[in-house]
């Protein structure tokens, strides 16, 4: 993925970031009608950051909504509750903005932000996948590990632990862009001989396929 698109999506989401907190900001201030406007933005920017992986974008909010739903809700990539949250919070955000008189309540605000919480969330960590964003902590890849591959045996899920706890820092792993994935990470942990009693070459973290493979 060029450098460009990766900076521009990291950008995006960014935005995502920022809007949320504003959104924050004005609850707390008191200013619902602010803070349903702020987290739509939050979760329209984290569309965009999406997007643009594709290099697509629209000046139009129906055009960007229409092309993340289409090719990443629809597909599957998002749960199909993605496009509730997206909907719900359009159209809080048009009565807030265009309507005449409209009084924003706090329950609303609260809830439009508990969706833009949801929304970043569910972003982030599919920026993760894709290189955009940096996996930080080894509590976070050993829990996307799992969770990726619905690790429920008490004995895989320590296995897995394990092995990331005692990985060296991931940043590694990142960066070796020239060299075979799976070669890289084999090296990271070919100190676990143990693991060869249960027949696994280790494992394989395919990093943007969503998967982990055992060996």
């Amino acid at each position: 993925m060029e450098r460009r698109i990766v900076d521009l999506s990291k950008y995006r989401f960014g935005c995502c970031h920022e809007a949320l907190e504003d959104a924050k900001i004005m609850y707390e201030a008191g200013r619902y009608k602010n803070a349903l406007n702020r987290a739509y933005y939050s979760i329209f920017h984290g569309m965009r950051a999406v997007n643009a992986l594709d290099g697509f974008d629209s000046s139009k909010h129906s055009g960007v909504i229409a092309h993340f739903n289409q090719n990443y809700v629809k597909e599957g990539i998002f749960p199909k509750e993605t496009s509730k949250i997206i909907r719900l919070a359009s159209e809080k955000r048009e009565s807030a903005d265009y309507l005449d008189f409209y009084v924003a309540s706090k329950d609303e605000a609260e809830a439009q932000i508990e969706r833009a919480e949801t929304f970043s969330k569910w972003i982030g960590d599919y920026l993760k996948t894709k290189h955009v964003l940096m996996i930080k902590s080894r509590l976070e890849i050993a829990g996307f590990l799992i969770y990726q591959r619905n690790i429920d045996n008490i004995f895989l899920w320590i296995l897995t632990w394990k092995i990331v706890c005692d990985m060296l820092n991931i940043e590694r792993m990142f960066a070796m862009e020239d060299r075979n994935e799976k070669e890289v990470i084999k090296k990271l942990v070919s100190g676990y001989n143990f693991c060869s009693f249960f027949s696994y070459d280790l494992f394989s973290y395919r990093v943007g396929t969503r998967s982990v493979f055992w060996y």
